[in-house]
């Protein structure tokens, strides 16, 4: 098992992570949409693991 110390850098690492493509993807959303809720679109291939992250 990895310390507690190492374990709590890789969980801020993952939620830092998801936290930066949540924004890209809202930017992305709202380049997409422009009138209502219904022109909203995400599309999850933008939603990646990058290899050194894990």
């Amino acid at each position: 098992m990895a310390p507690k110390q190492q374990i709590s850098k890789l969980i801020v690492l993952i939620l830092a992570c998801f936290f930066i493509e949540s924004i890209n993807a809202e930017i992305r959303v709202i380049n997409v949409g422009g009138g209502g809720q219904q022109n909203l679109k995400f599309d999850p291939q933008f939603i990646t693991a990058h290899q050194g992250d894990i």
